[in-house]
């Protein structure tokens, strides 16, 4: 249960992972900044191409440099800020077979959407609805029929993942 990865699933379709967001134009060359969707740098500069959406038009990228919280890169054929603009907001996927092989303790976020989350005692509390991160770590977002709850996605607040049935037990004290 320690970590997780930071690509969403594609709507119904488990097999793509949004792994970048492209954003604002960077120079006068078409560059443009890249938001990374994965927890590490070498898992987005290991992948050669990226989709425009899943199973969409393939793209070549090349990440250029680090900035801030992210990378500026270059899509192949985008050769002007005013090209670059058009770009804005894009997610690129990538297919859930081209990322490495996850470790037992982690769990790409897409895989977290949807679980039941149960207490300790077997009850259920909700369902996972969206994993956020505003910088402290991931956080569950979690649909309790009449309102949305917080959760730390941490060893203390969430006990167990268990992938197979779907199903997040957690310590409920941490919920609010």
């Amino acid at each position: 249960m320690a970590h997780t990865k930071g690509s969403r699933i594609s709507g119904d379709n488990p097999e793509w992972l949004c792994v970048a967001r492209l954003g604002a134009p960077h120079g006068v060359r078409g560059d443009m900044k890249v938001e990374a969707m994965t927890e590490d740098a070498a898992t987005l500069r290991s992948l050669k191409t990226f989709h425009k959406g899943p199973g969409g038009e393939q793209v070549t990228l090349r990440l250029i440099r680090p900035h801030k919280m992210g990378f500026i890169g270059h899509v192949e054929g985008v050769e002007s800020p005013e090209a670059a603009k058009a770009w804005t907001r894009v997610e690129l996927y990538a297919p859930r077979a081209a990322l490495p092989e996850l470790e037992d303790d982690d769990h790409y976020h897409a895989d977290l959407m949807g679980m039941a989350v149960l207490s300790e005692e077997g009850e259920t509390l909700g369902e996972v609805i969206g994993v956020t991160n505003f910088g402290a770590g991931d956080i569950l977002e979690i649909s309790r029929g009449k309102g949305v709850s917080m959760l730390p996605f941490t060893r203390e607040a969430v006990l167990d993942v268990r992938a197979k049935d779907k199903q997040i037990i957690i310590d409920s004290d941490f919920l609010a």
